[in-house]
């Protein structure tokens, strides 16, 4: 497929060239359709970008690309991966020495594992394609991890103190300065100034003085009072052998998120081995997100979600498999992580 576009055609008749026979009409259509939307939500639990076309005043889309800017270089890429097919392990380190802004990245190895996945009777592009698409999770995971989830939006009092608590987890003074002042350039950036909470803002400029002192002074941070630091999720359950309750939970309930691990919850709640005081929930969500070491889902989705008798057959199906945990549990005196 050709890719260079004459520079003397305004670039409507150039977006032609991308409907004419040899190209997937209803694929470039789409990338028209979402490029031209005026508002993309970067949703950092579930590492997808969604496209939703409502205008926000004051909004920057942190993806970069023209419908015409991203052809050129998507069906060049498309031509490339064809040619060098052959030798499929070479196109990842290809692609990864363009030079794209993150989220512009994100969109194109996205659309290209989507294109590359498309050719059902060629084994080669379909192993091509898993691997651009490990690339994508890659890319993101690194990036969400060195930013500390910079993308979502901390709107509610209680999310900003979540925040800066986990900010406040970390022992290393530079390592807590890099972070903040990662996040205030991020939010600077990408955030509608609407959303800004300017005393959000003068908080973490007050702690990124504050951590500067610190390192200017080699002065070491301060110890936090034990009684101030959040439970592990084993310290929640109400049973003897807590601990080895919580491991076979995780290895049990481990690919449950959102919802599902409502459903957990609601189950150990009903056999009286978990208690929730009032407004903990969120001590609870952060327990289990770092006990389970993986993505479980926002707080929203786990105990914002409705739950109504339609779902009392999924509690009860949690519920049996957590009887069965106890009783294996009853038979072992430890059970190894």
């Amino acid at each position: 497929m050709k890719s260079k576009l004459s520079s003397q055609t305004d670039e409507s008749e150039k977006l032609n060239d991308f409907f004419s026979e040899g190209y997937d009409l209803e694929f470039n259509h789409s990338i028209i359709e979402e490029l031209t939307k005026k508002e993309v939500r970067v949703v950092a639990s579930e590492k997808k970008l969604y496209f939703d076309g409502k205008i926000k005043e004051g909004y920057k889309s942190p993806i970069t690309f023209s419908p015409l800017k991203f052809f050129n270089l998507f069906y060049h890429e498309y031509d490339f991966i064809n040619k060098n097919k052959s030798k499929p392990l070479s196109i990842v380190p290809h692609l990864s020495e363009l030079k794209l802004e993150f989220f512009d990245r994100l969109y194109f190895y996205n659309k290209l594992s989507e294109i590359l996945s498309l050719n059902d009777n060629n084994k080669t592009l379909l192993f091509i394609s898993k691997i651009i698409k490990e690339e994508y999770l890659k890319v993101w995971n690194l990036f969400m991890e060195d930013n500390l989830t910079s993308y979502i939006e901390y709107t509610t009092k209680e999310e900003q103190a979540n925040f800066l608590n986990k900010i406040d987890t970390l022992t290393n003074t530079k390592e807590r300065l890099r972070l903040l002042i990662n996040f205030k350039h991020k939010l600077n950036q990408y955030e509608p100034k609407s959303k800004i909470d300017l005393d959000f803002i003068k908080t973490i400029d007050n702690k990124i003085n504050y951590y500067q002192d610190l390192i200017k002074y080699d002065i070491n941070i301060p110890k936090r009072n034990s009684k101030q630091l959040s439970k592990a999720f084993h310290e929640h359950l109400i049973h003897d052998k807590n601990k080895n309750l919580a491991i076979m939970l995780k290895k049990e309930f481990k690919a449950e998120r959102g919802k599902n691990i409502r459903f957990m919850i609601e189950a150990l709640k009903g056999l009286n081995i978990l208690c929730i005081p009032g407004r903990k929930n969120k001590e609870i969500h952060r327990a289990l997100e770092s006990f389970f070491n993986r993505d479980i889902g926002t707080y929203e989705s786990v105990f914002n979600c409705n739950i109504s008798k339609a779902d009392n057959e999924e509690i009860s199906n949690a519920l049996n498999r957590i009887k069965f945990i106890l009783a294996k549990l009853n038979k072992t005196k430890d059970y190894p992580a």
